[in-house]
């Protein structure tokens, strides 16, 4: 499975690292579920780093 973005990887833009500290507040703080946002981060960091981007934009909708 691949990741949305393409293979030559866009910069990232500025919304984009605004909206990081946004999610990681709200899914890893915030919540009732921020143990399993936490495991997930961590497994998909290490299993599969080209989804990463992917993860964060489907928490982010």
């Amino acid at each position: 499975m691949e990741g949305k973005r393409l293979k030559g990887k866009l910069p990232i833009t500025w919304h984009e690292v605004r909206l990081f500290p946004i999610i990681v507040w709200r899914q890893g703080v915030v919540r009732s579920t921020r143990f399993h946002f936490w495991w997930q981060l961590v497994a998909i960091a290490f299993q599969k780093p080209h989804l990463l981007y992917d993860y964060f934009v489907a928490l982010s909708r």
